[in-house]
């Protein structure tokens, strides 16, 4: 009798502690599962808020197109406004692209006055400013250009044609990241003329300008007034909640103002 009560006492044991452990694994299965739901949620609410925003920055660059067709054409040097909008905000940033530097267009004396306007020494942006001019135009010897940049270890070379983006400036020969980050955000491969309209540069652009017109001896810049065809950057920032979007896409209005085409739609980081 005595080994059979102690004989159910240890079944009891054991089934006891079977129960403990089956509770155990019970709570860190249903710990898991309240984890892994409050990450979905979590992803999914991060995505919703990124889809919001992307919506928003796209709806202002829209909005802003619908303005410049309907308003006063954008003729400023930037506009800047921020819109409430459902669901978040954003803003906008507008520049007319005629205060740019075109790198296909631009004289060497711009092109190596802004280079030093960038932190380039007089001689690096020399040697800068050849290789953006080697760059963009045909070249009677190419054979020599490719053994220069082979030389200068990189695996490409020039291929006699204009800069088809802006950032293609960060590939030419002895530029530093320090510098075409400097150069990038004052060009753009849309404008129309040689010499950027000062009523809409930037203040780099027109120091540029001003260092241009001190060492070649020119009194006035050759570009005072806005060409006929309007070309405008619109940068929209969407913000919802903590999740932000920005596109940047250029714009060209016809002559007559009835329409415009969309020449770049990009997402900047």
């Amino acid at each position: 009798m005595d080994k059979t009560g102690a004989t159910d006492r240890k079944d009891s044991g054991f089934a006891l502690l079977l129960v403990l452990w089956a509770l155990v694994l019970l709570s860190l299965i249903i710990t898991q599962l309240l984890a892994a739901g409050r990450r979905e949620a979590q992803l999914a609410g991060n995505l919703r808020q990124a889809a919001v925003a992307e919506t928003l920055a796209d709806s202002a660059v829209q909005d802003s197109i619908f303005l410049i067709l309907t308003g006063d054409r954008g003729r400023s040097a930037a506009d800047v406004r921020v819109l409430a909008l459902p669901g978040g905000s954003a803003s906008i940033r507008i520049r007319n692209l005629a205060g740019l530097v075109n790198p296909n267009m631009a004289p060497a004396p711009l092109l190596t006055a802004l280079l030093e306007e960038c932190g380039a020494s007089a001689s690096v942006a020399t040697l800068l400013t050849q290789s953006i001019t080697d760059w963009r135009s045909p070249n009677d010897d190419p054979r020599a250009l490719r053994a220069r940049y082979r030389a200068a270890g990189l695996t490409y070379a020039p291929l006699g044609q204009a800069f088809q983006t802006r950032d293609e400036i960060r590939l030419v020969l002895g530029m530093t990241p320090a510098i075409a980050d400097c150069l990038v955000p004052h060009l753009s491969v849309f404008g129309d003329t040689q010499v950027p309209t000062p009523t809409f540069a930037d203040p780099v652009v027109l120091r540029s300008l001003m260092r241009m017109m001190r060492q070649t001896g020119a009194t006035t810049p050759m570009a005072p007034d806005q060409p006929g065809a309007l070309a405008v950057e619109i940068i929209a920032e969407g913000r919802s909640g903590s999740a932000r979007y920005l596109r940047d896409a250029t714009v060209r209005f016809s002559d007559s103002g009835q329409a415009f085409r969309i020449l770049t739609w990009q997402h900047d980081d």
